[in-house]
């Protein structure tokens, strides 16, 4: 975009993007590194600059970390929808099992390659934790096209803890309005709790739903 106004001749560009209302955005702190660097050049080639601040950013989980981005992207230009999909998000085509497993081996590999509690570490935690929360709002819909009879591939309460602590990672380094306790949104501190209930409490049902599977059930 930034180089298609270029070529026609703006002059001027403002974005509307407030990074602190971007709740679950992927890949936000790239996408503005590089907006600034096409804005200074916007015939400069993109994948240099990727290049240069996916190494600096993520360090030796950076081939981890592009395999993922364009992973990331692939399936979502190939499988694109009409962007009211993004209200429901359990219809995204490539919102699938096969996405969240792949995924997971992606930031299994990220994690690996840099030293635990690391910046380079915290930085690719972040990405994860936004895989993780939608991979947790999402598990009944993947549980029932899985069916009744097989088993999710992942560990759920692993990905509670993992989730927990992505979280606290998000508050502790990046300001945002949804994550931070007590900054706006009427956001008491209690949402990481609120949440930790509502996945955790979806599979204890009532007794008047006992005889129903789990996997017919959704908690709101």
């Amino acid at each position: 975009d930034i180089r298609f106004f270029a070529d026609n001749g703006c002059e001027t560009y403002a974005s509307e993007a407030y990074s602190y209302l971007e709740a679950g955005k992927q890949f936000r702190d790239f996408e503005y590194w590089l907006a600034f660097h096409l804005l200074v050049d916007p015939q400069q080639p993109s994948e240099p600059l990727r290049k240069t601040f996916f190494d600096g950013y993520y360090d030796g989980a950076s081939p981890a970390m592009l395999r993922y981005y364009d992973y990331l992207t692939d399936r979502m230009v190939n499988e694109s929808q009409y962007m009211g999909y993004r209200y429901i998000p359990h219809s995204l085509k490539f919102l699938d099992l096969d996405f969240f497993q792949a995924a997971e081996k992606f930031f299994g590999e990220a994690e690996q390659a840099v030293t635990p509690g690391s910046l380079q570490y915290q930085n690719a935690l972040k990405e994860r934790f936004i895989v993780d929360s939608a991979l947790l709002h999402l598990w009944p819909w993947l549980k029932r096209n899985l069916g009744s009879e097989k088993d999710m591939p992942f560990d759920y309460e692993k990905l509670l803890d993992r989730f927990q602590v992505g979280w606290k990672n998000y508050d502790d380094h990046w300001f945002n309005r949804w994550y931070r306790a007590g900054q706006g949104n009427n956001n008491d501190g209690k949402n990481l709790q609120r949440q930790l209930d509502l996945f955790r409490n979806r599979t204890k049902l009532p007794a008047v739903l006992a005889a129903i599977p789990s996997d017919q059930v959704i908690a709101f």
